[in-house]
């Protein structure tokens, strides 16, 4: 495994180019980020604290678990460095994840520089998402989508097909929570309408301050209309996972607020 250094400089710790296009790896201080041919960062972890989600689109990803807040069995699309993994694996001892990356260099470096654990519990399949969902017959608790490229979020997660095969793949409690970017607007709004049909409108989304990133949740079940009831497991699980489940739960739009703004962009 790559030793830990804590340069408060930026340090290039790995650089390579292929096909899928470059991939490096800064170091700050015990931050270690992963890029994508650009300067966009695409996961970072604490390497003192790897369980700790340094990003706040992360962070909001994870308001999943007030919905559901003891998921068995967790998928991820979209691998990175790792960062969900390691918290999911750090506080939820009897979960399962399994992790599906179409990288197998970007798994390689996230056992290897940003030291995703080796268990068991974590199986890690080099797959393209869509493929994954298509061929499993298995059902989660909770669907995490962080499947993006240089060029923003992966083409077959902006697809209906996508998200139907998704919504087979959830238990009748389980979410689904999707990573989005918000621009370009077009690209955004096809995927959003593309969730809430396939999901009949059970969405809420979650827009993370200063950033572009918008977390969309879904369910094949009701969600609640009155979100302020879920305050009290927000409180608990806030002091649980070190993370502000309470003002994820106040910044949560409801399923009107998405089909008025649907309704909005398809008439523009």
């Amino acid at each position: 495994m790559a030793s830990t250094t804590l340069n408060s400089r930026p340090t290039t710790l790995y650089q390579h180019t292929n096909d899928d296009g470059l991939i490096h790896i800064i170091q700050t201080a015990s931050m270690r980020s992963l890029y994508f041919g650009n300067d966009t960062k695409q996961s970072e972890v604490d390497m003192l604290m790897p369980h700790r989600l340094a990003l706040r689109y992360t962070q909001a990803m994870m308001s999943a678990l007030l919905f559901n807040p003891s998921p068995q069995q967790v998928l991820m699309i979209g691998l990175g460095a790792g960062s969900m993994v390691h918290f999911l694996w750090h506080y939820f001892p009897d979960v399962h994840i399994d992790a599906v990356e179409q990288r197998a260099d970007v798994a390689h470096l996230a056992v290897t520089y940003f030291a995703l654990p080796i268990d068991t519990r974590i199986n890690i399949i080099i797959n393209d998402g869509l493929n994954f969902l298509q061929e499993t017959d298995k059902q989660y608790d909770l669907i995490l989508v962080d499947a993006f490229t240089h060029e923003g979020i992966a083409t077959d997660v902006q697809e209906r097909m996508f998200f139907a095969a998704c919504q087979r793949r959830l238990t009748p409690e389980a979410i689904l929570s999707v990573n989005l970017w918000d621009h370009p607007s077009q690209k955004y709004m096809h995927t959003l309408a593309n969730i809430h049909t396939i999901f009949q409108q059970q969405t809420l989304s979650l827009e993370v301050e200063d950033r572009g990133n918008v977390v969309i949740l879904a369910s094949n079940s009701k969600l609640p209309k009155q979100l302020k009831s879920l305050q009290p497991r927000a409180k608990i699980l806030s002091d649980q996972l070190d993370l502000n489940f309470l003002k994820h739960l106040r910044h949560l739009k409801s399923p009107g607020y998405l089909f008025r703004l649907l309704t909005w962009a398809h008439s523009t």
